[in-house]
């Protein structure tokens, strides 16, 4: 992964001068700008970076198992997918607003740009499987399966253009800002610290603006399992959904919520003003964790990898959109 150097001049900042006084892991503020002082800070931070390798590598399980089978909805709910897709999209968005670090901003697209692809994926191979159908039954109605094919493609396309738009438009510079704090690491990326001090929550409007796009991208990552869920407990069966994508969903959520909770609270803040402040995070990780567990616990109870059972061709439940 490219990594950018911070062009930051530290002198500027008073919070930066008493990090580098303390015993700071000096390469982790050098490339991530970010104070970590003892050991149990440091073990979070290595739990963020370890978080972040499992989200890179989530993705691929599931599309190698579409690639197999071809048939992707009888297993997979396509809201599962596009409100996964909405949440690391608003954690983007929020990325380009609140001037995150260039890593912050590499990592957020490529979530996206992996959430496009899967998307893309499932909407090409339902397309040929209902195009096969409606061949073997001899109906000629192909150009309308083709048509809501290419409305459902339409706004994937349209959000690849938008996004790029929104980063000139905001004029982001890959520097930072001179007065930026901390940052923590994880899949949602926006979890850095909301002002110093003062009340549990934040109060000025930029503050409050990246504490709406947290709750909102929270609220999208919890609404995406709970279509797979239910369309998994539909059909009785799993066939189809890949088990290490939830596996590392698990351990990425489990990771990046750990290594939130083991970071020390700034300077004049409590740790209750600390967790308030990250609590849309910890929610979102925390609380995507026990729906993929779930999940997780469906494919193992329905498909267990010790029992394989011969795949059937016939979809017992339509898809769950």
């Amino acid at each position: 992964m490219m990594m950018y150097p911070l062009l930051i001049d530290v002198a500027k900042n008073s919070s930066d001068i008493t990090c580098l006084n303390n015993q700071t892991v000096q390469w982790i503020y050098n490339v991530f700008h970010q104070c970590v002082n003892d050991v149990k800070e440091e073990i979070g931070f290595t739990l963020g970076l370890v978080s972040i390798c499992c989200w890179i590598c989530a993705s691929v399980p599931q599309l190698y198992e579409n690639y197999k089978r071809k048939k992707v909805e009888e297993a997979l709910s396509f809201l599962f997918l596009m409100f996964w897709l909405l949440g690391d999209a608003s954690n983007l968005i929020g990325c380009f607003l609140t001037h995150q670090l260039p890593i912050q901003i590499i990592t957020a697209v490529y979530y996206v740009a992996m959430d496009i692809v899967m998307i893309l994926q499932f909407l090409y191979y339902r397309n040929l499987s209902r195009r096969a159908n409606l061949e073997h039954n001899a109906v000629t109605n192909g150009a309308s399966s083709n048509t809501s094919a290419a409305r459902q493609i339409l706004p994937c396309c349209l959000l690849l253009v938008f996004l790029p738009l929104s980063f000139f438009g905001k004029q982001y510079s890959f520097g930072g800002s001179p007065d930026m704090g901390p940052r923590r690491v994880g899949r949602t990326l926006l979890a850095e610290d909301l002002g110093h001090g003062g009340p549990l929550l934040p109060l000025d409007a930029e503050d409050i603006a990246g504490y709406a796009i947290g709750c909102v991208s929270s609220l999208f990552y919890l609404g995406s399992r709970l279509p797979q869920i239910i369309k998994n407990h539909k059909r009785r069966r799993t066939d189809g959904v890949s088990i290490h994508l939830f596996i590392l969903a698990v351990a990425g959520n489990a990771l990046y919520g750990t290594s939130v909770l083991l970071q020390d609270p700034d300077p004049g803040d409590t740790y209750l003003q600390y967790v308030m402040k990250h609590l849309p995070w910890l929610i979102g990780s925390l609380g995507t964790m026990f729906l993929d567990f779930i999940a997780l616990s469906q494919i193992l109870y329905f498909n267990p990898p010790c029992c394989k059972t011969e795949e059937t061709t016939e979809d017992d439940e339509p898809l769950l959109v």
